[in-house]
């Protein structure tokens, strides 16, 4: 599956449900299966039918497969193995489906946008890479694609270094405080965002290495843009800041202290 994130026109992508709000987004992000299936409330069905229900922030979600819809029932039972198989697997029919998958996205996009009278190129489209291979990833870019997004920091720092340098990456899984290195090794030139921050730990050490990165640069200096991950469902097993108190102390800790971030909006 190559995915793609999103906020307020909500869609489908195959891994397990991921339900958070970010601070700086008017919506909650929401990645879930797998198809061109839009959701109007995190808490909601997923409709089989395209659903605008107010006007998207600045960024969304389109999720599609190479190939063929697969159920959300039916994709959240595969094991990771299979999708571990599937980053050393693609086809001719794959890489053409691929661009005519981005192609349809591209044109619900532009007419949720024309109907939410938001601005044209206002809504930024990021695609969900994980465990995809090179193959496919290039076929994306080929369409024209420079937002990708990836789960695991090795597997981003093993792809951002074989696609084009004008890639923007986000990080979109969990990230763990001992892996911060990320900032360094991917580089900010190319690493737009990382999407997960919840806890202070983790801000604080992503901080120093982006400090890190600037002082070994030759460029001009950087600020990482990150979104603070919110889990809105409540559950233990889905990441995030609590709502409420918890969101705005962290966020005023992150102000203060970490001085290389840039909020997302």
């Amino acid at each position: 599956m190559l995915a793609v994130d999103s906020y307020n026109i909500r869609e489908v992508r195959g891994a397990s449900s991921c339900h958070h709000r970010r601070v700086g987004e008017e919506g909650a992000s929401n990645y879930v299966g797998i198809g061109t299936y839009f959701r109007g409330s995190v808490r909601s069905r997923l409709p089989q039918h395209l659903s605008i229900f107010r006007p998207a922030p600045s960024s969304i979600s389109a999720v599609f497969t190479p190939r063929h819809l697969i159920p959300l029932s039916t994709y959240n039972n595969l094991g990771r193995s299979l999708t571990q198989h599937n980053m050393s697997t693609s086809t001719v029919d794959d890489v053409v489906d691929i661009a005519a998958n981005i192609g349809h996205v591209r044109q619900m996009m532009d007419d949720a946008i024309a109907s939410s009278e938001r601005e044209s190129g206002s809504v930024r489209l990021v695609a969900v890479s994980k465990t995809k291979p090179l193959e496919l990833l290039q076929a994306a870019y080929e369409t024209g694609q420079r937002y990708f997004g990836e789960n695991y920091a090795q597997e981003l720092m093993t792809k951002s270094a074989e696609m084009p340098d004008d890639v923007a990456w986000h990080f979109i899984g969990p990230l763990q405080s001992n892996k911060a290195a990320i900032c360094q090794r991917v580089g900010l030139d190319k690493l737009a965002c990382i999407e997960t921050i919840s806890t202070i730990k983790l801000a604080a050490k992503l901080n120093r290495a982006v400090d890190s990165w600037n002082e070994e640069s030759s460029g001009e200096a950087k600020k990482l843009g990150i979104y603070i991950q919110v889990n809105t469902s409540g559950e233990e097993t889905k990441s995030g800041v609590t709502p409420g108190a918890e969101v705005c102390d962290l966020v005023k800790q992150i102000s203060e202290e970490c001085h290389h971030f840039r909020l997302m909006d």
